[in-house]
């Protein structure tokens, strides 16, 4: 069925604790440890939502799912889309630890928004746009190119409004890093969760 009342999925927390463990933001002095307690908190949420998006990765491709990878540090957290018939079908993915929410942008409009998402489909164009001139291989070249008709096939998609928004929340409970997918929908600019929890993409 495409909606149920829940949908959660869940993954050993080793998977987090092993981020951390490689994570370079610890420096060690004299074989102690220099880190405040304000450097815990951001590591602890840096590597949640790091292990939380690596385990949704995994998940998403195990269905048939392709993404784009961004180029920078922020924007859509996952850009996912599938092929069907003579068209795409496209899922934007947030992903949010603990209690942060979706919030509004200073440039950009409200995160998960439709300004929101065309803003960013719009910047990875150039950034692709402009990686692409700079390619050497025809490899690459071809690579690229593939990937830019990708981009402006699922902008068209997303003008049309038939795709579907989706808040990934990512929490531990009993040693497990546990995450719940929400559809979203908007009301006046603003994006809130949907009575209907999708079970399956």
């Amino acid at each position: 069925p495409l909606y149920g009342s829940s949908l959660r999925r869940s993954a050993p927390l080793s998977i987090a604790h092993q981020a951390l463990t490689n994570s370079n933001s610890v420096s060690f002095v004299n074989n102690t440890t220099s880190v405040s307690s304000s450097q815990i908190v951001d590591m602890a949420r840096k590597t949640l939502g790091s292990a939380g998006e690596n385990f949704m990765d995994g998940y998403f491709k195990g269905q048939g799912w392709k993404s784009i990878p961004r180029l920078r540090s922020q924007g859509i957290d996952h850009l996912l889309y599938r092929r069907s018939g003579k068209g795409i079908k496209v899922i934007i993915v947030e992903t949010k630890t603990g209690t942060s929410q979706l919030h509004d942008t200073t440039k950009r409009g409200y995160q998960m928004s439709q300004e929101w998402i065309l803003k960013d489909l719009n910047e990875r164009l150039t950034e692709y746009g402009k990686k692409l001139r700079y390619a050497t291989s025809a490899k690459e070249q071809g690579e690229l190119r593939q990937t830019i008709t990708t981009l402006k096939k699922i902008e068209k998609v997303v003008k049309s409004g038939n795709y579907r928004r989706i808040l990934a929340r990512v929490s531990t409970k009993s040693g497990m890093l546990t995450i719940e997918f929400h559809t979203l929908k908007e009301i006046g600019g603003r994006i809130v969760k949907d009575s209907l929890v999708p079970t399956r993409f």
